[in-house]
């Protein structure tokens, strides 16, 4: 997590069992709420789902997840005690696993995956603004 960007953050213990990403999106949910940052929620929740099910499905325990916010970008972090890195890959017209981090990909503004000594985790941003929405006007 990058600290000097993040004014407020929240953590949450993400428990095994089908209603942990239920869980985690409410979360976030919650989060974005109390930030005022509630425009991102169906942008962050998606990733967050994803994120988490890749975490449950192929990671060990315990799984956290991690946002914080300087006010205008939302970076989330999912970690897990798994060795395995996930790659993006293409999704086979046939396969119905392995679109997760095409969503993430697609939603997020930039992700990428940090090797732990004894895990992983899968980052990603997300800023308030489309990137391009900054440009100055003329006028």
């Amino acid at each position: 997590m990058v600290a000097e960007t993040c004014a407020r953050e929240a953590r949450f213990e993400v428990s095994g069992g089908p209603e942990a990403i239920g869980a985690a999106r409410r979360f976030a949910g919650r989060a974005l709420a109390r930030w005022g940052l509630a425009e991102l929620t169906d942008d962050v929740t998606l990733i967050v789902s994803e994120l988490v099910t890749n975490s449950l499905a192929y990671g060990k325990g315990p799984i956290t997840l991690t946002l914080c916010t300087d006010g205008r970008t939302v970076r989330g972090e999912v970690g897990d005690h798994g060795p395995a890195l996930p790659t993006l890959l293409p999704a086979d017209l046939f396969n119905e696993h392995g679109r997760g981090l095409i969503l993430v990909n697609a939603y997020a503004d930039d992700w990428g995956v940090e090797p732990w000594p004894h895990g992983k985790s899968v980052w990603f941003v997300r800023h308030a603004e489309p990137v391009g929405a900054l440009v100055p006007q003329p006028g």
